[in-house]
Order: C-alpha cells, then structure tokens, then sequence
C-alpha cells in the first residue's frame, strides 16, 4: 500500500485527538484504508484528485466546512436534581438542537435556548447546525441524579407485641424520613422521623426519604399487627340440645373478655359480656368475640343451637281414594305434643283447629296438621289429600 503522511496534529476538530493527513498513491490504496480502518482511533484526511477524506464516528465522510463539535458544561457528572447543564458551539451562528430521549438529534429536534435543567438521570445528545456548512458531528453527555434509597423498617412487617418500636432507616446519608400510620401517601408534609415508632394497635407505615439535589425515594409500606385474642369456644358446640340447657364460653388467652349476642348482630365490647353459661330456651344462634387490652380482638364465634322437633303427625287411612262417609285419625309419636289442623288449604298454625276427634270426609278433602309441645319446635306439616270414591 502506497501513502504519504504529511502531519500529525492535535486540536482540527478535537483537541484530544491527533489528526494525520495522507496522500495515497493509488484508488485501490485509498480503497484499503477505507475497508481495512488501517488507522481506526484516529480521524484520517487523505487528499486524493482533490478530495479529501477523514474518518468521523465509524465512517468516511468528504469534509467541507465544518461546525465545530457541541460543548457541555459542565460534562457528564453525578448532578443534584434541578442542576443545569449548559451547551455551546464555537461556531458563530450555529444553532443547537438537542435530545434527551436517546434519538439521534437533528434539525427538527428541540432548539437549544437556555440551560437544560436535570431532573433525573439523563443523556443528552447535540448537534450545531449552520447553513452553508456541514453539521458538526454530534456529541453526548450522560448526567446522573441520585436518588434516595428507599427507608428499611425494623423489625419488618408482621406481629409485634403492643409497644414494640418500629426504627426506620436509609442509606443515603444527610436524607430524611417523612412517615404516615394513617394510610396516605408520606410526602416532605408528613411527620419526620425523629425517634422508634411505639405499635399500639394494627398500624401501616409509610415512608419516604427525601434529600435536596436527590430524587425522593420510593414508598416503604411496612404492616404491623398486634397478636389476636384466641377465638372463644362453645361447649356444647353447635347443634341439637334440649330445652333450658345451657351453653358455656371459654377463651384460651388468659385475661381476656368474652362478649356475645343472641340477636345475630355482631359483637363487639358493647354487647352482652359473658358471666354464667347461656340457657336455650329456643332456636337460638350465639356470636362472640373475646377481646384483651393490647391485643387484637379475636375472631367472631358462631354457633347455632337448635330445640328438638316434635314428630310429624300421621293419618289414618292414608291419602288417598276414601269411601263416603270415612273418619280420618291423626296421631303424633311425640308423647303430650297437640295436633292442630287445617282444610281450608291454609297452613296449619296453633291457631288453628286443635285435633280431639276423628275428621269425617264425606266430599274430596285436604287435611294439613301439625304437632306442638312446649320447649320443643313444632312439627313439619303433614299434607294428607281424600277424594271421595263415586
């Protein structure tokens, strides 16, 4: 390969680089040092029938004249938030036009007209624009913001016993911890950490730290619940017991209250505070909770507790095809149980007719009866249809 290097200088284009001017002997000379980048890391010139080329971000251009370079000041740097970075070009009456989304900038990108201010980790890419002269090469400048580190919680979230202190902390030295228990967003408004947060009752922490020149840290959500007073057991458990008998509550925390209701609302410490065992007089549903001072009030029990039913009552001869004239019997298994009855079609209640003797059928009847005794629930109805054989 033939060329000639004429000079070797600093500061054309870059005053960090050198620049060395050849002159090759031949096309095909030029050609290998445009495919073989035989001086990659350098910008080459290499006047050829009065051409002159130069090696310019990866690839060969042909200069003219050409805008100088976009200057940043100050250069890349870790910068407070708000910091604003300058831009200039050496050229007189060149116009700067710039990006900080990572596009390639041009001359319908945004026109530099006062400092650009940095409000979070940015690059900035710039380009000097000049009628009559070719653009400058474009130039960059990555600036970055600290942001805070995001408050820790100790211990983190989950059960702690009623007064246990919550400490919060950050790794970003000189910032501030502006904290919320109320379910809102903490913001440089909110209450300053100063000192442990004491946890008396279930409580959500929120937190962020804040420094001046940094961006604010992400939220802490940290929950914190007191333990639960133990669920309040029923002995018997629910179901069928016998009328007057009576049911006992117990709690397994040790000095905790036991308040309960009989009318199915919720309980709560205003409700009936548990003494004695409870007497079931009817069908009766029992809701309790047992509640102690700095702990979290248990669960809701519920148990259903039922009197026995009186037995269906039974007619005889059965439903059916009767002859004119017929007596039906009712009977009821449940020893002292009354039957009361209906053939009207309505359903029977102990208002209605009180079975003593024998229901004679001399036209198509429906009889519906049930039984009752006191301390016991009334039976199910008996549904017994009669027509009268022709």
């Amino acid at each position: 390969m033939g060329y000639t290097i004429l000079k070797q200088e600093p500061g054309l284009y870059d005053a960090t680089k050198f620049y060395m001017e050849m002159i090759c002997d031949t096309d095909a000379d030029k050609e290998d040092i445009v495919t073989t980048n035989l001086l990659t890391g350098s910008k080459v010139f290499i006047p050829y029938t009065n051409e002159t080329f130069y090696w310019a971000e990866n690839a060969w251009v042909i200069p003219g004249t050409y805008v100088a370079m976009v200057t940043f000041t100050p250069e890349s740097d870790t910068v407070d938030v708000n910091d604003t970075v300058a831009l200039a070009c050496a050229t007189s009456g060149a116009s700067i036009y710039y990006t900080t989304d990572g596009t390639t900038p041009t001359a319908e990108s945004t026109l530099y007209e006062s400092a650009i201010s940095i409000t979070a980790t940015t690059t900035i890419k710039a380009i000097a624009i000049k009628d009559g002269s070719n653009n400058s090469t474009i130039t960059s400048e990555t600036y970055t913001v600290i942001t805070c580190a995001a408050p820790v919680a100790a211990p983190v979230a989950g059960e702690v016993d009623y007064n246990d202190t919550i400490t919060l902390t950050t790794a970003t030295a000189g910032a501030d911890i502006y904290y919320t228990t109320n379910g809102s967003t903490p913001t440089s408004g909110s209450t300053k950490y100063t000192t442990p947060i004491a946890i008396t009752a279930d409580t959500t922490i929120k937190a962020i730290a804040i420094k001046d020149g940094c961006i604010d840290s992400t939220v802490l959500t940290s929950a914190y619940t007191l333990p639960d007073v133990a669920t309040p057991t029923a002995t018997p458990i629910a179901g069928e017991v016998d009328y007057n008998d009576t049911i006992a509550l117990a709690c397994a925390t040790e000095g905790a209250s036991i308040y309960y209701t009989t009318n199915g609302d919720t309980p709560t410490s205003g409700s009936t505070l548990y003494e004695t065992p409870i007497a079931i007089t009817t069908n009766t549903t029992i809701k309790a909770i047992a509640i102690k001072a700095q702990m979290g009030d248990s669960d809701v029990l519920t148990a259903e507790y039922t009197l026995p039913y009186v037995a269906t009552p039974e007619a005889a001869p059965a439903a059916g095809e009767v002859t004119n004239p017929t007596d039906v019997t009712l009977s009821c298994a449940t020893e002292g149980a009354t039957i009361y009855y209906t053939t009207n079609g309505d359903t029977p209640t102990t208002g209605s007719t009180e079975y003593t003797t024998a229901i004679t059928i001399t036209t198509a009847t429906t009889i519906k009866a049930i039984a009752a005794k006191t301390q016991m629930n009334n039976s199910e109805v008996l549904t017994a249809a009669y027509t009268v054989a022709e």
